[in-house]
């Protein structure tokens, strides 16, 4: 009869064992589920960034691709307009000329 209790009790403490690994099994396998939950989400947010950063890159080449025609454009126009410049100071010297040469002629 001893033997019996004492097979009860070791029943009873093995199932009291077993019914709390299960509840810590329970309670980990939420955890886990939630932390796969928050994983999930900062992968998406991740993706959704990269994408952002790589869209943002490529508008910056295209500025700066952009700037850099600009800046041609402009160093033309500016040699462009020095060399009229120069074109008409050309002129107005030679018309001044004519005019005191023709004057000198009178």
């Amino acid at each position: 009869m001893a033997k019996l209790a004492e097979t009860e009790t070791v029943l009873k403490k093995t199932q009291e064992t077993l019914a709390e690994e299960i509840r810590i099994k329970e309670e980990t396998m939420a955890k886990l589920a939630e932390t796969e939950a928050v994983l999930k989400k900062t992968q998406e947010t991740l993706e959704e960034e990269i994408k952002k950063k790589e869209d943002a890159i490529s508008k910056l080449k295209k500025t700066e691709v952009m700037v850099k025609k600009t800046a041609v454009i402009l160093d033309e126009t500016q040699q462009t307009e020095t060399s009229l410049t120069d074109e008409a100071s050309k002129l107005l010297a030679t018309l001044k000329e004519s005019i005191v040469d023709g004057r000198s002629e009178e």
